[in-house]
């Protein structure tokens, strides 16, 4: 009995954190040099841009409300274009459309709040 209780708990842990990755995905076509296997948490638009922040929104225009994260930058996180060229957080202005994966847990927010471990900025 014990044992199912833990299966169960872990199918249901997993099913959590699955949904609210793929609720924030907008793009299932991710190919170009260097980028991970798995799809980015966000793909959108840059709405604003700090020192060391970026918000990422799917869809700016939205009035329901789309996916949001708020992303940190580090020394860790890897910019670049789609084509594989180094981009810098200088390339990150308002406007800019980025694909985010990131690295590491995810406040339970809204927006969202994570590390970008790679940002790709797409044409």
């Amino acid at each position: 009995m014990i044992r199912i209780a833990k299966v169960l708990l872990m199918l249901s842990l997993t099913a959590c954190t699955a949904g609210g990755r793929s609720d924030a995905v907008s793009s299932d076509k991710m190919d170009g040099p260097s980028l991970p296997k798995e799809r980015p948490y966000i793909v959108g638009a840059v709405t604003s841009v700090q020192p060391d922040h970026i918000l990422v929104e799917q869809d700016p225009a939205g009035r329901s409300g789309s996916a949001k994260a708020m992303l940190e930058i580090n020394e860790n996180t890897r910019i670049q274009q789609r084509d594989g060229a180094p981009a810098s957080r200088s390339d990150l202005r308002v406007g800019t459309r980025v694909s985010a994966w990131i690295d590491g847990a995810v406040s339970k927010s809204y927006p969202v709040q994570a590390i970008a471990s790679l940002l790709v900025i797409e044409p």
